[in-house]
């Protein structure tokens, strides 16, 4: 199940993994695609599952974090 939803992210870009309003945001911020694990990653934060990541300073951790709380946030405003 993972497999074609990380393909669909890398081809497709935040648009594909979060709705419409914040993927506007992040292009016009010049975040256009989610890298390697951050396409692996947000699917399962989006779905409400816990998340460990560990990676070097710059990689996007913290967008991970906040993409599915902002998400959420947006969905019940």
């Amino acid at each position: 199940m993972m497999a074609p939803l990380l393909r669909l992210a890398r081809r497709r870009g935040f648009r594909s993994l979060v709705g419409p309003a914040l993927a506007s945001r992040l292009e016009s911020l010049d975040c256009i695609a989610p890298n390697a694990m951050q396409s692996r990653a947000l699917p399962l934060g989006l779905a409400g599952e816990d998340v460990l990541l560990s990676a070097q300073t710059g990689s996007g951790k913290t967008l991970c974090f906040l993409l599915p709380l902002l998400e959420r946030g947006l969905a019940s405003a």
